[in-house]
């Protein structure tokens, strides 16, 4: 499995890290209003 990563694009790769940041970014939000 640690091999599959080598073979992520670069842009994959920033694509996820888009989505981990909007997930933080959203969950930080509900905790910030309740």
């Amino acid at each position: 499995n640690q091999i599959n990563l080598f073979k992520l694009s670069l842009e994959e790769l920033e694509a996820y890290h888009e989505y981990l940041r909007s997930i933080k970014k959203y969950a930080d939000s509900i905790t910030r209003t309740t």
